[in-house]
């Protein structure tokens, strides 16, 4: 049995996230679309952190691998 405070279900993310993480992906997607790989790979890193969202490890490895960091994209694309 549970004790309180303790749930299986997700919580529910705080306001504004899903706002400030599709602002930091577009800031990264025009970052890699302007072949500045490093800022973009920042930019998708912070919103993976903000909102946890697997498709974003994909833009991770894209990055990764721009910057010729293989291992850590395969690991990403995985």
């Amino acid at each position: 049995a549970q004790g309180p405070g303790t749930s299986s279900a997700p919580t529910a993310p705080a306001p504004g996230v899903d706002e400030e993480g599709r602002s930091l992906f577009e800031a990264g997607r025009t970052a890699y679309n302007n072949g500045r790989f490093p800022e973009a790979l920042s930019y998708f890193e912070r919103a993976y952190e903000l909102t946890h969202r697997p498709r974003l490890l994909f833009n991770i490895a894209t990055a990764l691998e721009r910057l010729r960091r293989d291992e850590e994209a395969i690991t990403h694309y995985q």
